[in-house]
């Protein structure tokens, strides 16, 4: 088992720990919300154990597509968490959000070589990795805009809290910047940039931080 396969299954396993504690603990519609986005970060983490232990193009492929649904949809449950926790009201960017996410999802669907992924290739002479197509470039920019403004929108939420709830934001807001700043790292290989996404094992440990402000803190019990 590779690197990249080892990550897949210890973002699998925390992913399934944590769903059980959300949906358990859920009391609220962004109870339901962080599971929703669990249940992405989980599905890319199957096919990304899967991906790094497969030597057959199609079989790689096929789980590319799958893949792509878990990392389609993390920055779109994720921003509704935080149109939740910092009770936005630009409806408008949440419909943006789901509206541009459900064309990708449909452009993954389809599967038509070069518009949305291109043909796959060997990356560090183990794996099979996707090549982004003529439509991808635009999901990468939604993607990483989407993320940056969510965080931006927590990171303005947290300046104006006070006390219990101040620690809570941060200990999220650290949490949630250390698991998307070691999973874009992903994105380098596609691109052609030979680093190994060794930043993958950082997502896990957005898990147990944000699972231990749950429990710790009952950060998504007391945001009603």
């Amino acid at each position: 088992m590779n690197l990249f396969s080892l990550s897949g299954a210890i973002l699998f396993f925390t992913g399934i720990v944590l769903l059980i504690i959300i949906f358990i603990s859920g009391r609220s519609r962004i109870h339901y919300m962080w599971g929703a986005f669990n249940v992405a970060v989980t599905i890319w983490g199957t096919s990304v154990f899967f991906i790094g232990r497969s030597e057959d193009y199609s079989y790689s492929l096929i789980w590319w597509q799958i893949a792509h649904v878990g990392i389609i949809l993390i920055p779109v449950f994720f921003y509704h968490v935080i149109h939740l926790l910092c009770g936005l009201n630009n409806r408008k960017t949440l419909f943006f959000v789901y509206a541009q996410g459900g064309v990708f999802l449909l452009l993954n669907a389809l599967g038509v070589k070069d518009l949305f992924t291109s043909q796959l290739k060997i990356v560090f002479q183990s794996f099979y990795y996707f090549t982004p197509g003529t439509l991808y470039h635009l999901f990468f920019a939604c993607w990483f805009a989407i993320v940056l403004y969510g965080i931006a929108m927590l990171f303005a939420t947290y300046r104006i809290s006070t006390g219990i709830r101040k620690n809570q934001l941060a200990l999220f807001l650290i949490g949630l910047c250390v698991g998307f700043s070691g999973g874009i790292t992903n994105f380098f290989p596609a691109y052609d940039l030979n680093l190994y996404p060794l930043g993958n094992f950082g997502i896990p440990v957005y898990c147990i931080i944000a699972t231990y402000s749950i429990m710790r803190y009952r950060l998504m019990i007391l945001i009603i």
